[in-house]
């Protein structure tokens, strides 16, 4: 008699496990496998933005999202077109007590498609891997019966490859002001024994400890950082942290396999992701009902949005003292000192501190004369400038020099990585000629 009561009860707790869609860690592993397969196979030839591969991968998330439960937001489709090209994100939603704030987790589903050669991009890890961690976070929350307090928003942008496009629409679209904070998971699939880097738990109060925590409890190993360091990369996050939306970078690295046609599917540390999973889900929730988890007013660092900032500055070039009667030579002009500039999406003011020499020859009787100036030179100028964490600038102005009074105008090109920038200036000296 126990052993058959026995086995009924274990019987009927198989069948409530069932019921009720307690996940086992088989069919977690079994479907992300799945996402990936599909999303990084040779049919959607690497998911170039406005491609037919693209689109295809926006229908299999809006059929997965339909699965799980998800609501449209803000309209009847799940798909949000946005500029010229055949773009969309793909956002569901989950709606809150306070219907009209939100928590976004989001991962970017487009690639770069083929090479010149027609070699496919399979963007495995970057950035199925995000995506298919995405659905499953999706799936977890819905299927838990969790009510959340904000509306949770779960997005899968386009266009990031083409300058975070996608992000940039949906940051827009959203009232200043609604969005509590963003979650991206961007290349999360290379966990392997390493580490999930969580990045920008600077931006939220308590979410250092917040974050430790909740990476125990899923036997996660982890690495958090107060503010995004990375200079040469760029991701989603950027057009919120820009609109000082408090940001988590979630990502388990960059690889030598990154932007190449070796990001396949086997190379995806499957039980890793899942860990991601459980951890990223957990993460969203706290989010939304944890009140000691508030803004600190600090945005990811490598974000600019209007700011003053100060930094360093150094240049070498050549300099010539034109003459309208002497034969002049061109000699070396250095460059040191201290910028300021203000900073808006797109355009800069600029201005600083630098001590300038330049040198030159000139020939008379034969003879060479060398001229110096040196001093302090002050420059003011206004830069026109494309958005983002790298962008390119045209600059134009003035400039003074001290303790020989000299003025001239400026203008130059440019190019700036994160914090560092990389310009050609050509400065023209304006000063009436004085007679001897």
């Amino acid at each position: 008699m126990k052993k058959r009561l026995t086995l009924t009860l274990a019987t009927l707790l198989v069948s409530l496990m069932s019921l009720y869609g307690t996940p086992t860690t088989q069919g977690v592993r079994q479907r992300l496998a799945r996402h990936i397969e599909h999303l990084a196979g040779s049919d959607l030839m690497g998911r170039k933005a406005g491609t037919e591969g693209a689109q295809a991968a926006a229908r299999y998330i809006v059929d997965e999202f339909a699965l799980h439960g998800l609501a449209p937001f803000d309209s009847e489709e799940y798909a949000h077109p946005f500029g010229r090209g055949n773009f969309r994100n793909v956002v569901g939603q989950i709606e809150g007590e306070v219907a009209d704030t939100y928590i976004i987790i989001g991962a970017h589903y487009d690639h770069i498609g083929t090479n010149h050669r027609g070699k496919i991009y399979h963007g495995a890890d970057d950035n199925a891997s995000g995506v298919a961690a995405l659905i499953e976070v999706a799936r977890t929350v819905a299927e838990s019966g969790y009510e959340p307090h904000h509306t949770l928003l779960f997005v899968a942008f386009d266009a990031e490859e083409e300058w975070l496009l996608g992000s940039e629409a949906l940051a827009k679209m959203l009232p200043t002001g609604s969005i509590r904070a963003m979650i991206n998971m961007d290349m999360v699939g290379r966990l392997e024994g390493g580490a999930l880097s969580v990045e920008g738990v600077g931006t939220l109060a308590e979410c250092e400890d917040l974050v430790q925590g909740l990476a125990a409890n899923h036997n996660l190993p982890i690495v958090t950082k107060p503010f995004e360091q990375g200079v040469l990369t760029a991701t989603d996050t950027e057009p919120f942290a820009k609109r000082s939306i408090p940001t988590l970078a979630l990502t388990t690295g960059p690889h030598k396999d990154m932007h190449k046609i070796s990001d396949t599917p086997e190379k995806i540390d499957i039980g890793g992701l899942e860990q991601v999973v459980g951890f990223a889900a957990d993460l969203l929730r706290e989010l939304d009902h944890n009140s000691q988890i508030v803004p600190t007013g600090r945005v990811a660092r490598k974000h600019q949005s209007d700011i003053l900032t100060f930094g360093l500055s150094a240049g070498v070039g050549s300099s010539a003292h034109l003459h309208p009667t002497v034969a002049t030579s061109v000699g070396l002009a250095t460059n040191i000192g201290l910028s300021v500039q203000y900073i808006s999406s797109y355009w800069a003011l600029r201005t600083g501190l630098h001590y300038d020499r330049r040198e030159s020859y000139s020939l008379a009787n034969n003879i060479p004369q060398p001229h110096t100036r040196e001093g302090v030179l002050i420059p003011l100028e206004i830069l026109v400038k494309t958005d983002g964490a790298i962008n390119i600038f045209a600059s134009a102005g003035g400039w003074v020099a001290f303790p020989r009074v000299e003025w001239g105008a400026s203008w130059g090109l440019g190019c700036r990585i994160g914090p560092l920038s990389i310009e050609g200036v050509s400065r023209h000296g304006l000063t009436p000629t004085k007679p001897t």
